[in-house]
């Protein structure tokens, strides 16, 4: 429900309720046809980006047979054992210095004992990589970054069945310390690449700043490693990289991050392993691209995502209309102005406490990219504070299985979020899923939402004057945003636009929702499809429940809502109501029913002979309903009952068929039909929405013909 400042205002000064929540049930509210939806999916995920972009995949990561695990015990190798405070070393290429040992040749150096305040430095004059392998090795430093990798690639080597532990203090004080560089700060630190291999154990305590950190390439090839840190976990800055291995990461920054600045760095790619991490800041944090082809994810940030419900004292009863069909406060401005019970004085809304600042100290989010994420398999159950996938320009979901409970946004590009495969379980979220342009080609998607379900707004939403079809999505990107042209109208075309009347010029902006496949459901308190630009449906099932309020509406667009193929059933609120455009291919049917129906209850569209073609069991409340589908016919009859009892019969007349005609929250006819445009009778936006009258269902599901 971004919209842009104008109708914010409007919001202020007309919504007379404010409703905010924090969490939720999930729902499996579903919709199925006898007929098969078309699909036209992408057929390939490289063309939501631009041309020159390539997305990075496993083989991007470099591994190599030179990054497994060797076995050190049947070659040539340097003993370095730590006993009663000191080093000691059997071979050649390394010095021991008391509590400290200073490795200076390439070679495999095996590390075994236990010291309880001592120093491993790597300062290799000779090119070639050094191997250390930690077999029961266990080293503290009271004053420093117990590993200092300060010169050479290292291949670090966790043998089969040991655990090793590195810890190290608050303070480095020793004279290897570069305070301008403020390095090192981890407790194993490399300035060049750094691998990890083997099946043994590494426990890393950090309490100076991040536990395993390389300013070159970090890759880590199987092991378990379990991280504490008071800073960040993995750092790599080319790259992080994980092929296999477990891991456990608690930390008070990032768990996972890459940090590199030039162009095709600070990617993570990621192709298997099982992370379990507890973070206060991102769980993943790339600041190139982010990659994930398997694995399994166990992810909490902050303090999570709560639970879906209304926050006490701030909810509000649905505004709903009345039997009469009339939405409340049509005929008193004084009403209007009433702030609800709970609300601050004058019923402005609460500020929002979940915005992004871009800040990485606040930033809670559990996937995080600068450029693209991409994910091509695997499991993320995903409890995030903040947003749960989160790209500054490109999200793209070719599989994988998703729970996601989130406090912010569930799925978030700035520019372009495509799903074409994978099944998407959001269980709470404020906003399912969001970017300028949003493309719903395929996969199965369930959305719990306080605020919308599905939101396509620009960063930046600006007025555009051109024709609102274009047919091309990649018109819609947030290169258009550079616009600076204002509306002089609000109405669109005949049968499809919003009262025009009384409010002023609005504004509309370039997002474009589109869908051509896949399984969508939405359950929202706020708007269920919501573009502050077009919405153009070609295939797919969606199906959504609410909103309850009339400040919100199931479907809210700007420009136009076209649909060609695919089942669309909705079901919410009628004070904001908006129907597909007239300019669409396939047969609508939509209106306002006599009476607000009971949530809980199934909603279905059958024909004269009693075929159902879809049905819908809705999670909330409704009054106005959309059925969409290629089997309607032109000039057939058909029949809509709630839970079994037909309460409409209506004859497909038009592409939009109303059987009720609407009126404005503000007064007067709605030119016989509503939705459309961007100007609307009542309402605007708000930060978060309201409750369902107390009702709430969980685990609903739906049948269909």
């Amino acid at each position: 429900m971004k919209k842009n400042y104008l109708r914010t205002l409007i919001a202020v000064s007309i919504i007379s309720a404010a409703m905010v929540f924090t969490g939720c049930q999930s729902s499996n509210t579903g919709v199925s046809t006898t007929t098969a939806a078309a699909s036209t999916s992408a057929s390939s995920s490289s063309q939501t980006v631009s041309s020159d972009t390539k997305l990075v995949t496993l083989s991007d990561a470099g591994f190599s047979s030179d990054d497994d695990y060797t076995d050190w015990e049947n070659s040539e190798y340097t003993s370095i054992t730590a006993q009663n405070g000191t080093f000691t070393v059997s071979g050649d290429g390394a010095q021991a210095d008391g509590n400290t040992v200073t490795i200076n040749h390439k070679g495999t150096f095996v590390l075994s004992g236990t010291i309880d305040d001592g120093t491993v430095i790597v300062d290799s004059d000779t090119n070639g990589t050094v191997r250390l392998v930690l077999n029961n090795f266990s080293i503290t430093c009271s004053n420093g970054a117990p590993i200092y990798i300060k010169n050479s690639d290292v291949v670090l080597s966790l043998a089969p069945d040991t655990t090793n532990s590195v810890t190290d203090s608050e303070d480095y004080t020793y004279k290897y310390y570069d305070e301008s560089e403020n390095e090192p700060n981890a407790a194993i630190f490399a300035k060049d690449d750094l691998v990890i291999n083997g099946t043994g154990t590494l426990n890393v305590t950090a309490n100076h700043k991040n536990g395993i950190q390389s300013k070159d390439s970090l890759k880590v090839v199987e092991g378990t490693i379990n991280i504490t840190s008071v800073d960040d976990g993995f750092v790599g800055k080319d790259l992080a990289a994980f092929k296999n291995g477990t891991f456990t990461l608690t930390t008070t920054g990032d768990a996972i991050k890459s940090t590199g600045t030039d162009e095709g760095t600070g990617n993570i790619i990621i192709g298997g392993g099982t992370y379990t991490i507890t973070s206060q800041g991102d769980a993943l944090a790339a600041s190139g691209q982010l990659y994930a082809q398997d694995g399994t994810f166990n992810i909490k940030t902050g303090e999570g995502g709560g639970t879906f419900s209304p926050k006490s004292g701030m909810g509000m009863q649905p505004q709903n209309q009345n039997s009469s069909g009339t939405p409340p406060f049509q005929n008193g401005a004084s009403s209007q102005n009433q702030a609800p019970s709970g609300m601050p004085d004058g019923g402005q809304m609460p500020a929002d406490s979940t915005s992004d600042s871009g800040n990485d100290s606040t930033s809670m989010k559990g996937l995080k990219s600068d450029t693209i994420i991409h994910i091509a398999g695997g499991t993320f159950n995903l409890d995030t504070e903040d947003d749960a996938v989160h790209s500054n320009d490109t999200v793209i979901i070719d599989g994988g299985e998703f729970t996601i409970n989130t406090g912010d946004d569930a799925l978030h590009a700035d520019t372009t979020l495509t799903v074409n495969d994978g099944t998407i379980n959001i269980s709470n979220c404020n906003e399912g899923l969001e970017a300028a342009t949003i493309n719903v080609n395929g996969g199965d998607t369930t959305v719990n939402s306080t605020d919308d379900g599905v939101n396509a707004s620009e960063k930046n939403t600006t007025t555009d004057t051109s024709s609102a079809k274009t047919g091309d999505t990649s018109s819609a990107s947030s290169s258009d945003t550079s616009s600076s042209a204002t509306s002089s109208t609000v109405s669109q075309a005949s049968n499809s636009g919003r009262p025009s009347g009384g409010m002023g010029a609005m504004t509309s902006g370039n997002a474009v929702l589109n869908i051509t496949g896949g399984t969508l459901k939405v359950n929202a308190y706020g708007d269920g499809l919501d573009s502050n630009g077009s919405i153009y449906m070609s295939g797919g099932t969606v199906t959504v429940s609410g909103p309850t309020d009339s400040g919100n509406g199931d479907l809210d667009y700007d420009k136009v809502f076209e649909i060609s193929g695919g089942t669309l059933v909705t079901a919410g609120s009628s004070g904001m109501a908006q129907n597909p455009s007239d300019s669409s291919k396939q047969y609508s049917i939509a209106g306002i029913l006599d009476s607000t129906q009971a949530a809980g209850s199934e909603v279905s569209l059958s024909d004269d002979s009693g075929n159902v073609i879809a049905s819908f069991t809705v999670d909330k409340e409704y009054s106005h309903i959309v059925f969409s589908s290629p089997k309607l016919e032109s000039s057939k009859t058909y029949h809509i009952l709630v839970n079994g009892t037909e309460v409409k019969s209506v004859q497909v007349s038009d592409i939009t068929t109303l059987f009720s005609e609407m009126k404005s929250s503000m007064g007067g006819a709605m030119n016989g039909k509503m939705g459309g445009g961007p100007g609307k009778g009542m309402g605007g936006r708000k930060t978060q929405s309201g409750t369902d009258s107390g009702t709430t269902t969980s685990g609903t599901s739906a049948s269909a013909s």
